[in-house]
């Protein structure tokens, strides 16, 4: 993991995205990293919440929502289990990704989900 964030540093990216699997590793070993610098990591579970408080990510993409292109077979958490698991990230901004299309969005809506991130919403 800290190769990541180290690469993302060399080339001063304003951030990294740490997959799921990557986050799983722990804690963060780098010392420190600029002002403004954002770790965001992905989460398909709620036990991936936690890894990525963790591994101090600001950011946790909750995925797959719902059913998707991109993820053929994947099954989707619906949006009344997504919900729930952001109940258990207070330290996070959750942005639901996976099936985020209009007539979805409204399903998703909750002070608590932070944002939404779509793929193919934005080619149909």
């Amino acid at each position: 993991m800290s190769k990541n964030i180290r690469l993302a540093l060399k080339l001063r990216a304003d951030g990294v995205h740490l997959p799921e699997i990557v986050a799983r590793r722990g804690p963060l070993r780098i010392q420190s990293t600029p002002r403004g610098f954002m770790i965001s990591a992905a989460a398909h579970s709620k036990q991936a919440l936690w890894r990525a408080q963790i591994a101090k990510a600001e950011v946790v993409m909750i995925s797959p929502v719902f059913q998707t292109n991109s993820h053929i077979g994947a099954k989707p958490l619906g949006s009344i289990r997504a919900l729930r698991m952001i109940r258990h990230c207070p330290n996070l901004k959750p942005v639901a990704l996976g099936g985020i299309c209009p007539a979805n969005v409204k399903r998703l809506k909750s002070k608590l989900m932070h944002g939404l991130a779509a793929i193919e919403a934005w080619s149909t």
